[in-house]
């Protein structure tokens, strides 16, 4: 009896360690899709920064 108890136990946290590692590859994707847009930003603000650099260079 005692042994069959750790068996479901042993499933119960297999199970739970399965939704945390879903729940954690959901947060993975929001942190991703987060430093994508920043890095997006970084880089569109460098590219205006050379444009507006050129510009006044050329004027």
């Amino acid at each position: 009896y005692g042994r069959h108890e750790g068996v479901q136990q042993q499933r119960n946290s297999q199970w739970g360690s399965k939704i945390n590692a879903s729940k954690n590859q959901q947060d993975d994707g929001k942190i991703l899709k987060i430093l994508n847009f920043l890095w997006i930003q970084k880089q569109m603000k460098e590219e205006d920064f050379a444009l507006l650099h050129i510009q006044m260079r050329s004027q």
